[in-house]
């Protein structure tokens, strides 16, 4: 809990609670209050109203929009490129996959035929 002002012209403004913004006669300053060590943290960490300093707690619950996009089996995609994003993840995966298989391939086929480079006749 911050604590109260002194004065009566004295304001304090929480928007962020990790940051105190107090206003003193017109003049605003920025307090940051004490963060206590891990051991002492531990005891609060239960507890469902400490506020959090992170800046993804108060974001959309995504989940359910999800759930439903992966559980729609109507579309015919399968579940790897459901997403706008999945081509950043697959194509680096899929050429890294068929080039690797292609380029142990054709050191193979060298080797079967007496060569133990990748070019040349040696």
């Amino acid at each position: 809990m911050p604590a109260r002002a002194r004065s009566s012209d004295s304001h304090v403004h929480i928007t962020n609670p990790c940051i105190l913004k107090a206003e003193v006669g017109g003049l605003s300053s920025v307090i940051v209050p004490h963060i206590p060590s891990q051991a002492s943290s531990v005891a609060f960490a239960h507890r469902q109203n400490v506020p959090h300093c992170s800046s993804f707690v108060f974001r959309e619950n995504r989940v359910p929009f999800y759930q439903r996009l992966f559980q729609n089996n109507s579309d015919g995609k399968r579940q790897w490129w459901k997403t706008e994003r999945s081509g950043y993840v697959m194509y680096p995966y899929l050429i890294s996959v068929y080039g690797m298989g292609i380029a142990t391939t054709y050191a193979m086929c060298r080797m079967v035929f007496g060569h133990k480079t990748w070019f040349g006749k040696d």
